[in-house]
């Protein structure tokens, strides 16, 4: 996936296409405010409701986490591991 990073105005100005490009080239932008990042805009997919156990079984089969994601992905299980229940979510 292809990571960008565009300006807010810019984003406003050309939304169908950056739209277009989430849609059909699994882009993915950081919405830039001044200096700071304050949205992401990413393709629906690519953020799940998923338990721990099926993101686990979609790296195991394969699914590529970008370098830069793999540290902050590894702090969030060590974070939130203490409040995970194993097994089916309510939600499912």
């Amino acid at each position: 996936m292809r990571k960008r990073k565009i300006s807010a105005t810019e984003a406003a100005r050309h939304f169908a296409d950056v739209i277009g490009q989430v849609r059909y080239q699994a882009t993915r932008f950081e919405v830039v405010k001044g200096k700071e990042v304050v949205a992401q805009i990413i393709p629906a997919g690519a953020v799940s409701a998923g338990s721990l156990q099926a993101q686990m079984a979609q790296l195991a089969a394969g699914a590529h986490l970008a370098a830069e994601d793999v540290a902050s992905y590894a702090a969030d299980v060590e974070a939130t591991s203490p409040t995970l229940k194993i097994g089916p979510s309510e939600w499912d």
